[in-house]
């Protein structure tokens, strides 16, 4: 490579680089962009705390940890599914209702969970099934 190539390919490499940095600046300066980015990051962060949550919360529950992982998995494996249909079907604005699909059910069961407080178990379980099933939908 000649000192001609190296000099344009440097000269290149500086654009991008002040183009990238013009754009993060014009970015921020939207407030809407701004004020999305940070609901997706915090629902994002949600999803993330509630799903590793209820990971420890499993190993609470009386009986067989394989039978409840498994059922667990199915419930998991049966949200992505209704995700997915619940995607395609409202294709105009698919993210959002999504979301607030997945984030209502997800509430309902941590609500079941919290107002139960381990005094029926069978309904605490219910309860986490329910909130598994609605983190697993918005992950």
């Amino acid at each position: 490579m000649s000192s001609l190539e190296r000099g344009e390919q440097y000269k290149n490499e500086i654009e991008i680089q002040r183009s990238l940095n013009y754009g993060v600046r014009e970015f921020f300066k939207e407030r809407d962009r701004t004020i999305n980015l940070a609901i997706n990051m915090m629902l994002w962060f949600l999803t993330v705390f509630s799903y590793q949550v209820n990971d420890y919360y499993d190993y609470y529950f009386p009986g067989d940890q394989f039978e409840a992982l498994i059922t667990l998995s199915t419930v998991e494996l049966i949200a992505y599914v209704v995700a997915d249909f619940v995607y395609e079907r409202f294709s105009s604005t698919p993210n959002k209702k999504l979301f607030y699909f997945a984030y209502t059910i997800a509430i309902t069961g941590a609500l079941t969970i919290i107002i139960n407080d381990k005094r029926v178990l069978w309904l605490d379980m219910i309860g986490e099934f329910i909130t598994k099933f609605g983190i697993a939908c918005a992950f």
